[in-house]
């Protein structure tokens, strides 16, 4: 499964994202996260079978949520409380219950 975060693109996201991709690799499960600007999304949305979107630009939602639809993407917010290292198992288990 091929997800992508979108962010402001800064140093907890990387975090963030490591940390999720070790869960995955524990579980056994296959993931690949990248953590893409808003700005990028409209060029890279192909690619990936689910969008995230950070809370840091939960004012994008909109933007966002037409982009993802445009190419027939799942797009998902991320809760506040799951955006952080110590969630990752949590954020994991957002993820595949979003699968599509």
């Amino acid at each position: 499964m091929r997800v992508v975060l979108v962010c402001v693109f800064g140093m907890s996201t990387y975090y963030v994202v490591k940390a999720v991709e070790k869960e995955a690799k524990a579980r056994g499960i296959d993931l690949t996260l990248e953590a893409i600007p808003v700005s990028e999304l409209p060029a890279k949305v192909d690619r990936f079978d689910l969008v995230l979107l950070g809370p840091q630009v939960r004012y994008k939602q909109e933007q966002v949520a037409k982009i993802a639809a445009g190419a027939g993407k799942k797009m998902l917010p991320i809760p506040p409380d799951l955006y952080a290292m110590t969630e990752a198992d949590r954020l994991l288990d957002l993820i595949l219950a979003n699968k599509v």
